[in-house]
């Protein structure tokens, strides 16, 4: 069990060095992963506003050479 702190340590602190108390590694390690969510939501968010974008434009491009 020390080896795997020592590994979420070594993954989520920024001084893998500085002595920590478990809560603390666990704590980095919570703050870490909701920030992968919060990359991952945004990238998400990004995606679907893309391809909105290019579903407008082959409208778009659709209804003007209808015309």
């Amino acid at each position: 069990v020390n080896e795997a702190y020592e590994i979420l340590k070594r993954r989520t602190c920024p001084n893998a060095n500085q002595r920590l108390p478990k809560v603390e590694i666990l704590r980095n390690a919570i703050d870490y992963i909701e920030n992968l969510e919060e990359l991952l939501q945004g990238a998400h968010m990004v995606k679907t506003r893309q391809l909105f974008e290019r579903r407008n434009a082959i409208r778009d491009i659709g209804s003007f050479d209808s015309r």
